[in-house]
């Protein structure tokens, strides 16, 4: 019988939100690279990574959506990378991708 994975829907609203903030990053840098636009999408992912964490350890799941938080950790280094911040100092806890 074939495995189906059930991600819990906050979990699922994240992910369509990292999707949504790559795409809208990615406009944003093509637009005469409007940084203030790319800073306030990615502290707005930021902000709701924080609030599925609580959510999730609320749940008592608390690694359920371990994973994307972790391509979401990622995704914003790389980008503050891009745009020149150094992350190389930040720590790595959970081997989310080290410094950029």
């Amino acid at each position: 019988a074939p495995v189906t994975l059930r991600y819990d829907k906050e979990v699922m609203a994240l992910n369509t939100l990292l999707v949504q903030t790559r795409e809208g990053v990615q406009v944003a840098l093509c637009d005469d690279i409007d940084t203030p636009k790319v800073l306030r999408l990615l502290r707005e992912l930021s902000g709701s990574a924080q609030q599925a964490v609580v959510h999730l350890e609320n749940t008592g799941n608390p690694t359920g959506g371990f994973p994307l938080l972790g391509n979401i950790a990622r995704f914003i280094r790389s980008t503050l990378h891009d745009l020149g911040v150094s992350t190389a100092d930040w720590e790595d806890p959970h081997g989310t991708g080290g410094g950029a």
